[in-house]
């Protein structure tokens, strides 16, 4: 598969502890550049972009997060069970939907019909994000998609899924653009995509944007100058991000509780949607096949920023240490000295036992 010539296909290479407020930040910069050109009478239409995650849980975490973080007097409503899209105060102007095979069919119809509808000022909400797994990378009809962000690639059919991912953009002639976010140990794989992607002398490249421009574009100031302006916002956001993760959090330390599935209890809701999506990333960071593990190998990941990225705060061993509790207790273990072995909260955190 080759992607359309008119896509413009780029790519950052992204700290662990960044990727949430560059995921922000760029989404920013495109709702932003779309609502200038509305403002300016050169566009009629807001834009759409489709994020792609890698799991389940972590759609479900991020779309939470961005209906229910509050910056400043922002406020928004709490969010019912059965609704479709939610406006973020971080993305003016902008709705936001999600899409995966968990969600019952009535839903994901909903949320289709809702990102593929033309969006207009009259609306409110000009702009469209979709949030989704690699379900909606084929087979769906969704017209005049502005940007694809490969918020976590594909972790199977390679380079063939990577293409189908970018093809939702850039179609019937009309431009568009692609993002990946690559981490530092990933980077191998850009010129492997690229030599994929690449036939008969026709030569694909992915073009690398740093992380500071789009950070600088998404939280602003417009010259070099203003690094510290952008660095705090971001700062402000990545902190934000935390507290509505620790506002769930409040009945205390436990872990046994926290490690399981999302709980009924509203003050645990948050957190548990956190911990879940860290654990599934991991579990599905981990099925890369074998030929991709030089690019994507779980032991590369350090797990500490890679809790940051989901808001968390605590080491990525205390999320698995209720469970680690619970087994010493029920198995009576000992060490060599024949005495209770102590639980250690910082142990190792176990993909095998993750629970999705």
């Amino acid at each position: 598969f080759t992607p359309p010539s008119q896509l413009d296909q780029r790519y950052m290479v992204v700290p662990l502890k960044l990727r949430l407020v560059t995921l922000v930040s760029l989404m920013r910069s495109l709702v932003a550049k779309a609502n200038a050109a509305i403002k300016t009478g050169q566009a009629t239409t807001g834009t759409k972009i489709i994020v792609f995650l890698s799991c389940t849980d972590s759609v479900d975490f991020h779309w939470q997060l961005l209906g229910g973080v509050q910056m400043g007097t922002v406020r928004n409503p709490p969010i019912k069970p059965d609704q479709v899209a939610h406006n973020c105060a971080l993305l003016p102007s902008t709705s936001v939907m999600r899409l995966h095979g968990s969600l019952p069919v009535a839903t994901r119809r909903a949320s289709l019909q809702a990102f593929a509808t033309p969006h207009t000022v009259t609306d409110g909400n000009q702009n469209a994000i979709l949030l989704c797994t690699s379900v909606a990378s084929r087979g769906l009809d969704l017209p005049l998609v502005k940007a694809v962000i490969q918020y976590d690639l594909p972790t199977e059919q390679g380079i063939n899924e990577y293409v189908h991912r970018v093809g939702r953009t850039a179609r019937v002639g009309r431009g568009g653009e692609s993002w990946a976010f690559v981490e530092d140990h990933e980077q191998g794989w850009v010129d492997w995509v690229e030599a994929g992607m690449s036939h008969k002398g026709d030569q694909v490249q992915l073009r690398q944007v740093a992380v500071e421009d789009v950070l600088r574009r998404g939280f602003g100031g417009g010259s070099a100058k203003s690094h510290i302006e952008y660095e705090a916002r971001a700062t402000q956001v990545q902190l934000a991000f935390e507290r509505w993760v620790l506002e769930s959090d409040e009945v205390g330390p436990n872990q046994a509780l926290r490690a399981t599935s999302i709980s009924a209890d509203p003050l645990l809701q948050n957190a548990a949607l956190a911990r879940n999506a860290f654990s599934s990333y991991v579990r599905a960071y981990s099925t890369h096949p074998a030929e991709e593990k030089k690019y994507f190998h779980v032991k590369n990941l350090h797990l500490g920023h890679l809790a940051k990225s989901f808001a968390l705060r605590e080491t990525p061993g205390k999320i698995g240490a209720g469970k680690s509790a619970a087994k010493a207790k029920t198995s009576g273990a000992k060490n060599k000295n024949g005495k209770r072995a102590a639980v250690d909260s910082d142990d190792e955190f176990d993909v095998n036992t993750a629970k999705t």
